[in-house]
C-alpha cells in the first residue's frame, strides 16, 4: 500500500527542536512500512489512518517517545521508534472518535478477528517464570504452569508479553484476552501426531516449531477423538516437558501403568536437555480438566504416587 502524509500540520508541532523533527520523519518511515500515514491533531500526538481510510485509525501521544530521544544516542532513535510502532500496532485501536468512545471496541461477528486481537498468542510458561515477569498478563492454567499473552510483532514471529497494565484500556475483559490468545493458537491449525513405542508403551507425540505447542494441550480430546479414541472418565495421560513438546497416553487398558513411568522418564530427559523447558510434572487429563500426579523422586528413581482416585481407575482397567 502507499503512503501519504496527511498535508501540513492540524497544530503545532515543534520543528525547530531537532529530536522532534527527526521523530517526525522516523516515524514516517515506519508507518509508511504498515501501509499508513500521519496527521499532527494536537502538540505531540498524531492521527494515524489507514492508506484509504478517512477516518482515523488512532490517536497516539508521543511526548514520552521523544523524551526518551532525547535521553538516548542517536543511533538508537530507529530502533526506538520502530519497538514503539510495533507496539502501538500490537494494542487495541486507541483513537476516540467524535463521541469519545474507542473506535474497534465492538465485537467482531462471523468469524473476523477484532484487530485487537490478531497479534495475540497464549503460551504457557512455568509459573515460577511468570510470575518473575514483572507486570506480565498471566494467570493459572495447569499445576505448575501459568499461561501468558504474547503480542506477535513481526512476520517472523516473536514478540512481547502483554503487561497486565494495558489491559485497563482495552474493548475487552481479561478472560476474553486469554480466549482471543487461545483461539488464535487454535486457527494456526493441529499440530503433527507421532505415534512411537517408548519403553514398551505406544506413546503420542505432538511437537511444533514455535512456543505455542504446550499450548494444544487445552484440545486435547479433539486429538483423542482424530486417533480413534473413544472420549470418556478415563482421560489420558500427559506431559509437557518443553516448548515444542506434548507426550499423551489415552487411559483403556493396564498399559496405562507401563506408559505412566514411560511418560515420566521421557519427561524428565527432555525437561533436563531441551531448550524452552517447562516442567517434569506428569498430569492426569480427562473432561477438559487437568491435575498433577504426585511423583516420589529418589536419586534417579522417580515413582508416581497415585492418588485414591486415580488408584481406583487402574484397578478396573482391563488388561492389555
Amino acid at each position: 500500500m502507499s503512503f501519504t502524509s496527511a498535508g501540513p500540520p492540524a497544530s503545532p508541532w515543534p520543528f525547530g527542536d531537532p529530536v522532534a523533527t527527526a521523530l517526525l520523519g522516523l516515524l514516517e518511515v515506519e508507518l509508511r512500512g504498515h501501509g499508513l500515514r500521519w496527521r499532527v491533531v494536537a502538540p505531540e500526538r498524531l492521527e494515524i489512518f489507514r492508506s484509504a481510510a478517512a477516518r482515523p485509525e488512532r490517536t497516539i501521544g508521543v511526548a514520552a517517545l521523544r523524551e526518551r530521544m532525547g535521553r538516548e544516542p542517536k543511533a538508537d532513535w530507529p530502533d526506538l521508534v520502530e519497538q514503539a510502532v510495533a507496539d502501538w500496532l500490537a494494542e487495541p485501536n486507541g483513537g476516540q472518535d467524535h463521541e469519545g468512545r474507542l473506535n474497534g471496541a465492538a465485537s467482531a461477528t462471523g468469524d473476523a478477528v477484532p484487530a485487537w486481537a490478531a497479534p495475540l498468542r497464549s503460551r504457557l510458561l512455568p509459573a515460577q517464570l511468570a510470575a518473575a515477569t514483572v507486570g506480565a498478563l498471566a494467570r493459572p492454567a495447569l499445576p505448575g504452569l501459568s499461561e501468558v499473552v504474547l503480542c506477535e510483532t513481526g512476520p517472523r514471529g516473536g514478540g512481547r508479553l502483554l503487561a497486565a497494565e494495558q489491559v485497563g484500556s482495552w474493548p475487552a475483559r481479561p478472560a476474553e484476552i486469554f480466549a482471543a490468545a487461545r483461539a488464535n493458537v487454535r486457527r494456526q491449525g493441529a499440530l503433527p501426531t507421532e505415534r512411537r513405542a517408548v519403553e514398551g508403551a505406544n506413546l503420542t507425540l505432538l511437537s511444533g516449531p514455535g512456543p505455542y505447542c504446550p499450548t494444544h494441550v487445552f484440545w486435547l480430546g479433539e486429538y483423542l477423538r482424530r486417533d480413534g479414541v473413544e472420549v470418556n472418565g478415563n482421560g489420558a495421560l500427559v506431559v509437557l516437558p518443553h516448548r515444542h513438546l506434548v507426550a499423551y497416553h489415552a487411559i483403556e487398558t493396564r498399559e496405562a501403568v507401563t506408559a505412566a513411568g514411560a511418560l515420566l522418564r521421557l519427561a524428565s530427559r527432555q525437561f533436563e536437555t531441551a531448550p524452552g523447558a517447562l516442567t517434569d510434572q506428569i498430569y492426569w487429563w480427562r473432561d477438559d480438566q487437568v491435575s498433577a500426579l504426585p511423583v516420589d523422586s529418589v536419586g534417579e528413581t522417580m515413582t508416581i504416587l497415585p492418588t485414591p482416585e486415580f488408584e481406583d481407575l487402574l484397578d478396573r482397567l482391563p488388561a492389555i
